[in-house]
């Protein structure tokens, strides 16, 4: 068994998920590889980001602008913009600057709260994000093994339910109707999941090591290079 780390670079949609997106970046290797080169990738990530003329950004808009809002008012209420103006040089020395303006104003009316801000705008649509998970890579032996433990939890999983088919048995054996068990809904579902239970233990028992996935989840990058070192 080798344990390794896959990292994937995934384009989407603004306003989409991940999940909508597509890899357009994938690499695979050993764990302790991974350490040591994951500020690397994430450079490379970055790199490959920033050549997209068309991806998502934030960035500080050209002007600021006061907003004024009751104290009393509602969660969702936007309150009402009093004051803009276009700005040029610093944005940082503009954003205080209205800031600042903001709390003044705040501190001196009873009835309405000011805010003051830089508006962040937006362009582009591409969005990226760099994910990893860390997986194993099976060989003969350990596809053996997985089907062995398998059989095992399947048997274990078939005593417990006899276990308690047999117990709920027992206990209407005191009772004036001792064979009543028979219509009881526990009882009923124990059975119907004894009979589940053993068919797939009958499948597993015929499982080849073939059916096994050599990546266990399955992976996106290319491992051909690290299938020789298990």
């Amino acid at each position: 068994m080798l344990k390794i780390t896959e990292f994937t670079l995934t384009k989407y949609k603004q306003g989409k998920t991940p999940s909508d997106g597509e890899v357009i970046w994938a690499y695979a290797t050993t764990r302790e590889a991974a350490q040591q080169k994951n500020k690397a990738i994430a450079r490379l990530c970055k790199y490959i980001e920033q050549k997209d003329p068309n991806r998502h950004e934030y960035y500080d808009g050209d002007f600021v602008e006061l907003t004024k809002m009751r104290r009393d008012a509602p969660f969702n209420d936007n309150g009402e913009v009093i004051y803009k103006k276009p700005i040029t040089g610093d944005t940082k020395f503009h954003r205080k600057a209205i800031q600042r303006l903001a709390r003044y104003l705040s501190k001196r009316d009873d009835e309405y709260i000011y805010f003051g801000k830089l508006p962040l705008l937006e362009r582009g649509e591409n969005c990226y994000v760099l994910s990893l998970r860390s997986t194993k890579i099976l060989n003969v032996a350990d596809k053996e093994k997985q089907i062995k433990n398998q059989i095992r939890g399947k048997k274990a999983a078939i005593t417990r339910n006899i276990n308690k088919a047999k117990k709920l048995r027992e206990s209407y054996k005191a009772t004036l109707f001792p064979d009543e068990y028979k219509t009881d809904k526990r009882y009923i579902s124990l059975v119907a999941n004894l009979y589940k239970q053993k068919k797939r233990l009958a499948d597993n028992r015929k499982s080849d090591i073939g059916t096994i996935p050599t990546v266990i989840g399955g992976h996106v990058a290319d491992i051909s290079g690290l299938q020789g070192m298990i």
